[in-house]
């Protein structure tokens, strides 16, 4: 049996016979210092990880904010291109363009005269993007969802947030008209924006929208659906304190079909095209750098912050319009005893049925003679 010993060596494979030596103890000579492997520890692992993801992330979120300028970069683009071009205007109305001097603006005549300085058409547009976002995180955000009252066909929608030295209203007015007015004609999006458009540019049909005299003034043009305008607002008391310098801007996006079936579930995935009116209260001191904006003044008060819009949704499938008119502002505690709600919120109102009365014409009716 010793004999074969040998023969059964010969026959196993170089990897058996790796298999089969005995295994060494490590070698008590080894050097302890030296690595036993090229791998990082563990810790430094999850640091570079975490940095690379940290700059993955920085450069998605860049790429995000790029494309999101380009898109509302494009969404002026076809405005323009839409819109129809009015020709040469009238001189009141060749007002201040990108690099043209300052001038002093007449703003009421019972006032001093203030300085305007233009402002150029590219910070036109980033102020009109930036006011579009503020838009849509208004409209993603909790506030206003809550049904206060129904009037005149309006649902009206409102919450106040309290944020320590100021108190903010959040408002959503909305109603659904029929695509065909009283007369028989068709009434689209577009037909809303361009009245709408023509009542905001005009100082004397702005005024008869509201109970109170209410001025307005276009101190720029900056393109065919931008505006740059000067406007007062009436305080809780009726008295027009309250002035704001606010940018208009005319768009047009999509938003998603959701309306629920019977069951309240909803199928549908396409979309419906919107056109949006969205007004954003500028700094009054980059607009009138001469002026002591932040001085007390008993006759005039200065609003710093807000946003409003008005949206025209096309619904084909029921033949109508959705109209929704919201915003954000800054409002004082005192409300109306007869309704609870502040008093800015209800000129608000009032406001938007005679909006409708100039936008919607009535059926006419003819008196005959027998």
């Amino acid at each position: 049996m010793e004999s074969l010993e040998p023969l059964l060596e010969l026959d196993l494979s170089p990897v058996h016979k790796k298999m089969a030596r005995p295994k060494m103890p490590p070698s008590v000579d080894a050097n302890p210092l030296q690595p036993k492997s090229r791998r990082l520890p563990a810790d430094v692992r999850r640091a570079r990880h975490r940095d690379r993801m940290q700059r993955q992330r920085l450069a998605e979120k860049q790429s995000i904010e790029l494309k999101r300028v380009e898109s509302f970069m494009k969404l002026l683009g076809v405005e323009h291109e839409r819109l129809p071009k009015y020709g040469t205007a009238a001189s009141d109305e060749l007002l201040l363009q990108e690099g043209g001097e300052g001038r002093w603006v007449v703003f009421s005549e019972d006032e001093p005269v203030i300085y305007y300085q233009p402002l150029a058409t590219d910070t036109c547009h980033e102020l009109a993007f930036r006011g579009y976002q503020k838009m849509q995180e208004v409209l993603g955000g909790l506030g206003a969802r809550k049904l206060y009252n129904e009037a005149f066909g309006w649902k009206v929608y409102f919450s106040m947030h309290d944020e320590g030295e100021k108190i903010s209203m959040q408002h959503r007015f909305t109603k659904r008209i029929r695509a065909v007015d009283a007369n028989g004609q068709r009434i689209t999006g577009d037909s809303l924006a361009s009245a709408t458009w023509r009542i905001i540019r005009t100082p004397e049909l702005y005024t008869r929208m509201y109970r109170h005299h209410m001025t307005s003034r276009i101190l720029q043009q900056v393109d065919e659906h931008t505006s740059v305008l000067m406007r007062t607002f009436p305080d809780e008391n009726a008295v027009m304190r309250l002035r704001f310098v606010c940018m208009v801007v005319q768009v047009e996006d999509c938003v998603m079909d959701s309306t629920p079936d019977e069951m309240g579930f909803s199928w549908k995935s396409g979309t419906r095209r919107r056109v949006r009116i969205l007004s954003s209260i500028l700094d009054p001191d980059k607009c009138f750098p001469r002026a002591t904006t932040h001085t007390p003044s008993a006759t005039a008060e200065w609003m710093r912050e807000g946003m409003s819009y008005l949206s025209f949704t096309e619904i084909d499938d029921e033949n109508s319009i959705e109209i929704e008119y919201g915003g954000l502002k800054n409002v004082g505690s005192e409300t109306a005893s007869c309704t609870g709600l502040p008093f800015v919120c209800m000129n608000m109102g009032e406001g938007l049925v005679r909006w409708e009365q100039l936008v919607t014409p009535t059926r006419t009716l003819l008196i005959t003679e027998k």
